[in-house]
């Protein structure tokens, strides 16, 4: 089995910034959605990964969550190369995802954001953390 680490996971979401916000979009410089970008960031480690697509404009990634392994204890387990859901409508459910960063004051982001228009990374800020739905980690990462 294939190891990967978790700042290889960093590396290959990073090669998506500024890829253009895309409903459904799995196409690397052309368009994703925050679903996309987990999908096609596994995909660049070679992490399988099966991408279904029938979700609407507000997803609700339980499908994609299915795919990662455990959920984690969030107290301890937000570390760099984890995915990480939010909720914005409904705190029982999920509604968006994104990639964790090293960040120089401590974590960041990395994720298709509609309201930004594009994939992005920033600081994990006190508004992101409140909407912290839960925290899993790609199989097989080291």
């Amino acid at each position: 089995l294939l190891m990967v680490t978790p700042l290889q996971i960093v590396a290959a979401a990073r090669m998506e910034l500024d890829t253009p916000f895309k409903h459904q979009g799995r196409l690397s410089k052309v368009g994703l959605d925050c679903i996309g970008k987990i999908v096609l960031t596994a995909r660049a480690c070679a992490i399988p990964i099966e991408d279904r697509m029938i979700y609407s404009r507000v997803p609700q990634p339980e499908q994609l969550i299915a795919e990662l392994d455990r959920q984690l204890d969030r107290t301890v387990e937000m570390v760099v190369g984890n995915v990480v859901a939010f909720w914005f409508i409904d705190p029982t459910m999920p509604q968006h995802v994104g990639i964790l960063t090293p960040h120089r004051t401590g974590l960041g982001l990395i994720h298709t954001y509609s309201g930004a228009g594009k994939v992005i990374e920033h600081v994990l800020d006190e508004n992101w953390r409140r909407r912290i739905y839960g925290v899993w980690r790609f199989r097989g990462v080291a």
